[in-house]
């Protein structure tokens, strides 16, 4: 990753703190949890720290992000967070591909 652009996308068990959710990187509520105990308790620490995202207006670390490549706009998306009409994440989203 070093020499090749990658981004990433929290995905499927990589996310969730059940003990303490003041601990969780992304500050998503509790009630937005998809998986409460599916990582372990890990709640995305390791991909938070390894990883640096493009910031766009209201993204969210490695959560919820987008950025162009040439002609195109890729907008990138957590399955671990709530994406119902007023959710942080779809309020992001809907606008984010207003702006496209």
């Amino acid at each position: 990753s070093s020499r090749v652009p990658t981004h990433v996308a929290v995905g499927n068990h990589e996310h969730c703190h059940h003990e303490s959710p003041n601990k969780d990187p992304s500050h998503a509520s509790q009630a937005e949890f998809c998986h409460p105990k599916d990582s372990g308790g890990e709640c995305s620490v390791p991909v938070v720290h390894r990883w640096v995202m493009p910031a766009s207006p209201g993204s969210n670390l490695v959560f919820w992000y987008s950025f162009a490549l040439g002609p195109v706009h890729v907008a990138v998306i957590s399955t671990e967070h709530a994406l119902k009409p007023t959710s942080p994440q779809r309020v992001w989203l809907e606008q984010d591909l207003k702006s496209v």
